[in-house]
């Protein structure tokens, strides 16, 4: 669970729905309080982060690169502070942004379960993407007809009884063979 501090917005590129995405995230935790379990309690778990999501954007679409430690050395305090202030961030996407058509920060805090396990992968994919643009696979899953006749061309018909002769330690299966059973 995250409180995400701030929801940035500009005009979308399709004329469609303007893009939304929160500005920080704050990790928090839920605590069911009471006899009757009808009261939540809601605890910080960790430090403030920028939503790398929103960086990743900013980067790719429009060319502005704003530093994850830049986006939270604004809220940074003494351990004595209690207060927490996320308009200097807030300030620093508007100048940095001010190019983005219709870019806006409304100040607002939305909790909610934001899940970034793809971000791993589109890093995956960009640091390989020479490997990948020379792939026949990837070229004929976009369509490309040359890509598809190389493959076609490399099709085998393997003997069944092969199958057998693999030790279980040489697959490689995305489930257990036997979770069926």
């Amino acid at each position: 669970m995250f409180i995400a501090l701030g929801m940035v917005s500009w005009k979308a590129a399709d004329d469609g729905r303007n893009s939304q995405s929160p500005a920080l995230l704050l990790p928090v935790g839920l605590e069911i309080k009471g006899h009757s379990g009808t009261s939540l309690s809601v605890q910080c778990v960790g430090q403030a982060q920028a939503n790398l999501v929103l960086l990743h954007v900013l980067e790719s679409e429009f060319g502005i690169s704003i530093p994850s430690e830049k986006m939270v050395s604004p809220l940074q305090g003494s351990e004595e502070e209690e207060s927490f202030n996320p308009a200097p961030v807030y300030e620093l996407l508007r100048q940095s942004c001010s190019e983005i058509p219709e870019f806006e920060v409304q100040e607002v805090a939305v909790l909610g379960n934001f899940a970034f396990q793809k971000m791993a992968m589109v890093r995956d994919l960009q640091s390989a993407v020479e490997a990948l643009a020379g792939s026949d696979i990837v070229a004929a899953l976009a369509g490309d007809a040359e890509a598809k006749a190389n493959i076609g061309e490399k099709t085998q018909n393997p003997d069944p009884k092969q199958f057998d002769t693999i030790p279980p330690k040489s697959e490689f299966l995305i489930l257990d063979a036997d979770w069926l059973c």
